[in-house]
């Protein structure tokens, strides 16, 4: 695995993909949906608003549900920079499905790729 910036630098990666178990996506799934819950029940509170947040929280907490629970995969980044400037990435730790999102780097404003031969 690598980490490739569009200008062509790249790094390799020496972190492993960890599959995630049922249980731990369920696990995170649920602490982001109670973030949502906590803000809806937090939005009561605030006259007139509370007729679009509440709603919008119950609905956010839906998907945060959802979406938290289809990724399968993580990477830990936390020793991983830039190949660009080498500078510390931001991002400690990326969750995904098949494939990583974009990473961006705040520093060298450079926008990064995990590219990998095989998932395993």
């Amino acid at each position: 695995m690598n980490i490739v910036t569009d200008s062509g630098h790249s790094r390799p990666l020496k972190n492993k993909i960890v599959e995630l178990t049922s249980s731990q996506r369920l696990k995170r799934s649920f602490k982001a949906a109670g973030i949502y819950l906590g803000l809806a029940l937090g939005s009561v509170f605030i006259p007139v608003f509370h007729f679009i947040l509440v709603p919008l929280f119950l609905t956010l907490a839906l998907w945060a549900v959802v979406s938290h629970y289809k990724d399968t995969r993580f990477i830990d980044l936390t020793d991983s920079s830039c190949p660009s400037c080498q500078q510390a990435l931001k991002e400690s730790a990326v969750y995904f499905k098949d494939q990583p999102s974009r990473l961006y780097c705040y520093q060298c404003r450079t926008q990064l790729w995990i590219r990998m031969d095989s998932l395993h």
